[in-house]
């Protein structure tokens, strides 16, 4: 029985040092295991669990390296390649302990959710899940040989087992940087630079998905760079089935040339506040204003002046369908700026700090709370940016240690960035006393009608200052119509 029940494991392919993500809790889990082995201590179970291909049977195999033992692997299948149900993987596990038990090795035990929802019963008279989970205490509390157990729902156990276990890791998707190396190791003859900081860029490129488009595109022979957009139609299908979003060019457009502090409209020197961020890198700061008046833009400013990469999460970032997947996705964002140290930007962050007083959903206040844990244990740089200041909750607002207005462009500024920005596009706006008056005099002009005319500028090129400002006070008057407000110029 033992010979189809329990198969030694494949050599592993990664080491222990290729997960140091994990942190403390290898460092732990290292030592404790070697002890075990060497001491013969009874009883000795790990968990891991997480979502499906992070890792966690190829971090089993690395550690079985490290300790310098054997590891086998409970099968699925008999001796006809049938499957085996649950009840009889724990009965192959029971030998296995026996089999082994005078011998160096680890013994794992993949998808335990299998047990767990066996539709077998070893005793007829009590429900499944019941009879199952006595055996299963008894298990894990006299096994002579250290075991791992491994499961894709930790929601599917039961909480008095899991406490059972000596310890418990969660194995999540590796961080960026990790999952860039992961790429590179996998589709270094593959991929172009791009694509792969584009891919790596996705929080939920599991490694396992990355060695799996890489078999496909490696049996198709295509040169290193031609296999970009087959490789990302493979990955991003794959992402659709499970629920996770499709791999994007998030790579963040600079700011323009014409880009300077000075033209932002609020009652703050910024830049005295960037020279103070930058000796003391911990703020956390709510930019608040009409939309258009260079919020998030300032936050990417502030990590150029600061000498620092910056991390922008939009909505749509973090938004997810499934319950905890925002919270799981706000949490995942803080751990990657404290990784990169990076300045964390939330955009509209009102979709996440909406005042809990008016929620109606559970989850829209155990959103509003992650955020308020997450921003509270932050360490680095954090900013917020809303157009809603009044919707937000109460709580959030004494979190952060500035709130500034952004407003629209004062008179002066407004003539100086119309002068700038004529200087970078190569046209003239010499001194012109009807001009000057005629910008100055605009109504609710914001950096942001700049920036749209800007881009206009590379399909339907500006011909003249006179255009520039023709076009400006076009981007004004939709914002003025749709406020209600009369078109026109200031006296």
């Amino acid at each position: 029985m033992i010979r189809y029940s329990v198969r030694r494991c494949e050599p592993a392919l990664l080491s222990v040092d290729d997960f140091g993500y994990l942190g403390n809790d290898l460092e732990l889990l290292v030592p404790y295991l070697d002890q075990a082995v060497n001491q013969k201590r009874q009883g000795v179970n790990i968990l891991f669990y997480g979502r499906p291909g992070t890792g966690k049977t190829e971090l089993t195999k690395a550690l079985a390296d490290r300790l310098g033992v054997g590891i086998y692997e409970v099968s699925y299948a008999d001796e006809d390649d049938e499957p085996i149900s649950g009840t009889r993987r724990l009965k192959a596990y029971k030998v296995a302990q026996s089999f082994f038990s005078n011998n160096k090795v680890l013994l794992m035990f993949d998808e335990i959710e299998d047990v767990v929802g066996d539709d077998q019963s070893f005793n007829p008279f009590l429900p499944k899940k019941q009879s199952n989970k006595g055996w299963m205490n008894r298990i894990l509390e006299g096994n002579k040989i250290p075991a791992i157990w491994i499961t894709n729902d930790i929601g599917s156990m039961d909480l008095a087992m899991v406490r059972r276990f000596d310890m418990s890791m969660e194995i999540p998707i590796p961080p960026k940087a990790k999952r860039k190396e992961i790429i590179q190791e996998a589709c270094a003859n593959l991929l172009s630079e791009k694509s792969i900081d584009k891919i790596a860029q996705n929080e939920a490129i599991a490694p396992a998905l990355v060695s799996r488009a890489a078999k496909v595109i490696s049996h198709i022979g295509t040169k290193r760079g031609e296999g970009d957009q087959a490789f990302e139609n493979i990955l991003n299908n794959t992402l659709k089935a499970q629920g996770y979003p499709k791999i994007q060019n998030n790579t963040p457009e600079p700011l323009p040339k014409s880009y300077d502090p000075r033209f932002i409209n609020t009652d703050t020197d910024l830049k005295a506040l960037a020279k103070g961020i930058r000796s003391n890198p911990n703020a956390r700061l709510c930019l608040y204003g009409v939309p258009g008046t260079g919020k998030s833009a300032f936050g990417k400013w502030i990590a150029d002046y600061t000498d620092k990469s910056f991390l922008l999460k939009k909505g749509s970032d973090l938004l997810s369908m499934w319950v905890g997947g925002t919270e799981e996705n706000i949490a995942n964002a803080f751990a990657q700026a404290r990784e990169e140290d990076a300045i964390l930007i939330f955009d509209e962050v009102d979709s996440f700090l909406q005042d809990r007083r008016s929620a109606q959903r559970s989850w829209e206040v155990t959103q509003v709370n992650e955020m308020l844990v997450q921003m509270e244990n932050f360490n680095g740089v954090f900013i917020a940016t809303t157009n809603l200041m009044s919707g937000l909750d109460q709580a959030s607002l004494r979190r952060f240690d500035m709130k500034l207005e952004f407003g629209y462009l004062a008179a002066k500024q407004a003539w100086k960035l119309f002068c700038k920005e004529c200087a970078v596009l190569g046209i003239d706006a010499s001194e012109n006393a009807r001009l000057k008056k005629q910008i100055r005099s605009l109504r609710q002009l914001a950096p942001g009608d700049f920036a749209a005319v800007r881009r206009q500028h590379k399909f339907n090129p500006l011909q003249s200052a006179e255009v520039f400002l023709e076009r400006l006070t076009q981007e004004v008057a939709i914002k003025e119509e749709s406020a209600g407000v009369r078109m026109g110029f200031l006296q």
